[in-house]
């Protein structure tokens, strides 16, 4: 699908079809689609959350152009024809003059978007994918997001799922409020410890993450010792929410954190392993350091607070290298990629 066909395929999802919108492009592709309308053009705009200095100063100078309502002068229009206004069914009335589009990473292994819009109860998100796969994802992060307990902080709420052919599309409240910093250490570490639960500890090879880990490990060098060395270890199970991230934690307006996409999530997993992922992604690709600046990094965070003690609760005692690749290799085993050359450069110290 083109960039143009998930703007167009995402509005008609929601009932937002038969308008024109505005393109925000950037490193020659499209990643916006704003309303003409001022207010629901600076929601849409807050949909991306950038995270380098070059892309916080960008963001910023089209917002001040929403601000001044000189967006619609200068960026791309195109129209979103009516012919595909039938895959709206399921959705409410939404305003469609209101409906902005964020395209999700053409390199995820299905298309997405997420679009806000107005209804009658206010400003609502709906994550849309396409494709069987599609349809498949929005399931199983809906399905995760209803299994975890009520009373556990962090979980967002759910409006509903539905629908059209292989369109799937998941609604969720707007929430008002500001993505976490990366460096808010504290409070990320209070919601990681928070989703700890409240029963005995397990060996690590009865969690569903051993098998991804054991694949990845097997055929590497040294990799067999470091499966015998996780063998036997004991962990506190906990809610893993598998993209944990600075872009993806906000703070609304009532000071709450609540963690978004939760379509790598389960309600009981390796704890400590978002931790992992959390640290090396900003190391990564936000601040873009060599491997094994992120493994000294890294290293050096575990052992101060709060983080040791989050861990120590976890259960990972005097094994946070043989962890960190653990988690590390799970992650190639199964949706995240990108850690290879950190997990080499573990392996060979």
């Amino acid at each position: 699908m083109t960039d143009f066909e998930v703007i167009s395929r995402s509005l008609a999802a929601v009932g937002a079809a038969g308008r024109e919108v505005f393109l925000v492009k950037k490193g020659g592709r499209v990643l916006l689609a704003l309303p003409g309308e001022k207010e629901a053009a600076l929601i849409a705009l807050r949909l991306y959350q950038p995270q380098r200095t070059v892309a916080k100063v960008f963001v910023r100078a089209i917002s001040f152009a929403v601000h001044l309502g000189l967006h619609k002068s200068f960026l791309k229009r195109m129209w979103v024809g009516e012919e595909t206004s039938g895959e709206g069914e399921g959705m409410p009335a939404v305003v469609a003059e209101t409906a902005g589009v964020l395209i999700g990473n053409p390199d995820h292994l299905v298309r997405r978007a997420i679009v806000s819009f107005r209804t009658g109860n206010g400003f609502e998100v709906a994550k849309v994918a396409f494709g069987e796969k599609g349809v498949n994802l929005i399931e199983r992060e809906a399905t995760t997001i209803k299994s975890l307990p009520e009373n556990v902080r962090g979980i967002p709420r759910l409006l509903g799922t539905h629908h059209t052919g292989e369109i799937g599309v998941m609604r969720m409240p707007y929430l008002k409020g500001r993505f976490l910093s990366a460096d808010d250490a504290e409070s990320y570490v209070t919601l990681l410890t928070d989703w700890l639960r409240d029963e005995p500890s397990c060996l690590l090879e009865d969690f569903p993450e051993w098998e991804g880990i054991e694949r990845t490990l097997s055929g590497r060098s040294d990799g067999g010792e470091i499966l015998e060395c996780l063998k036997g270890l004991k962990l506190t199970p906990g809610i893993r929410h598998g993209d944990f991230a600075p872009w993806n934690l906000i703070r609304d307006e009532n000071d709450e954190i609540l963690a978004l996409d939760w379509e790598w999530g389960v309600p009981r997993g390796v704890p400590g392993f978002d931790l992992i992922h959390y640290l090396t992604q900003e190391l990564r690709l936000v601040q873009r350091l060599t491997p094994s600046a992120i493994v000294e990094a890294v290293e050096f965070t575990l052992s101060k607070e709060p983080f040791s003690t989050y861990l120590r609760r976890a259960g990972w005692g005097d094994s946070h290298r043989e962890l960190f690749i653990a988690a590390l290799a799970f992650s190639l085993g199964s949706n995240l990629k990108g850690s290879e050359a950190i997990l080499e450069d573990l392996l060979s110290q």
